[in-house]
């Protein structure tokens, strides 16, 4: 731990605020390394899935061409059997045959979503030296990404893997527009419009309300409301990342609009140097540009990257789309 973080935890909070935004920095931070510390435990794991497969299949077939099929259809009936999916034991089975011994020989700092994206380089050797390079450099997985890509271009993968062995359905998170909390700062009601903005009120407005209250647009107070209904916006979509990550333009208030990076909560889309990848990030391009209307819930996210989640409902033709939940019917999303 750095020094001055070290000092800073040693102090007691001044005020509540303050209390407050040190209980979050803390359990945004060890669920940080948990899940970091996860995911390299991960690619250990899928090594050994990985290097049980090769020995059996190599045990009980004599030669090459014998071996790819006995090794399909073993993986096959893995996967009925353990109810996972194929993909899943095909990429373990290429990671251990890109670090083959007795021992996990792969680099030890790399999640296993680094390794996964590797998996499309089609030359071992070549994997070998990514894999190096992006331990050395400390490359995130979406830097890794972009470097396959400019060197490889798009290549095909194995597809969207699910570690899960029977996801669960994403339950919807939708709250209502133009609802807000009313806070206490520095001695003062204000509004809490989600994305650190706070807007006053005026002391005709704060007689009749009360910290915590929770209001909509004419700071009437809502009856039995709770947090699930909050952060919910109208939105414009400026740029599409990829398709689980867009930049959108969220309206906070009748004069108030932040632009913020959002990354749909619940599903994860293959990177884009893959054709999976590639037509997840298109169909949602095409999606929220015929939108006549978007809605986005927002969560503040406990992931290393520092992003906002998001439920994102579109209104194409008077229908309302659920967007996280199409990616994951058209099988171009698995579930985070």
């Amino acid at each position: 731990m750095p020094e001055t973080l070290a000092r800073r935890s040693t102090t007691v909070p001044a005020s509540y605020d303050e209390l407050k935004r040190r209980v979050s920095y803390a359990l945004s931070e060890g669920r940080r390394r948990a899940q970091e510390i996860v995911e390299k435990e991960k690619s250990r794991m899928y090594w050994e899935v990985g290097k049980l497969l090769v020995d059996f299949v190599e045990e009980n077939t004599k030669d090459g061409r014998e071996q790819a099929s006995r090794g399909e259809q073993i993986i096959k009936r893995l996967a009925q059997d353990l109810k996972t999916n194929e993909a899943l034991l095909y990429n373990a089975l290429r990671f251990a045959r890109t670090y083959p011994g007795g021992s996990f020989s792969a680099p030890k700092n790399l999640t296993w979503t680094h390794h996964r994206s590797l998996l499309a380089v089609p030359d071992e050797q070549h994997r070998r030296a990514l894999a190096a390079q992006a331990e050395k450099h400390d490359w995130s997985t979406r830097d890794l990404s972009r470097k396959i890509q400019e060197l490889y271009g798009e290549l095909e993968t194995e597809g969207v893997d699910d570690s899960s062995p029977m996801p669960s359905s994403l339950r919807p998170k939708k709250g209502l527009l133009h609802t807000y909390r009313v806070i206490e700062q520095s001695g003062a009601l204000v509004l809490d419009l989600g994305f650190d903005c706070l807007k006053d009120l005026t002391a005709a407005q704060s007689k009749a309300l009360k910290a915590g209250f929770i209001v909509g647009k004419d700071l009437d107070r809502i009856p039995d409301a709770d947090a699930r209904v909050l952060y919910t916006y109208a939105a414009q979509i400026d740029r599409v990342i990829d398709g689980d990550t867009f930049w959108a333009v969220l309206r906070l208030d009748s004069d108030i609009q932040k632009r913020e990076k959002i990354r749909l909560r619940g599903i994860d889309c293959p990177e884009l140097v893959s054709a999976a990848g590639q037509k997840a990030k298109k169909i949602v391009e095409d999606l929220l540009q015929h939108a006549s209307d978007i809605v986005i819930t927002t969560s503040k996210t406990d992931d290393k990257y520092g992003r906002y989640l998001g439920d994102v409902y579109a209104t194409v033709k008077g229908d309302e789309i659920y967007l996280n939940k199409l990616l994951l019917d058209k099988g171009l999303a698995k579930f985070a």
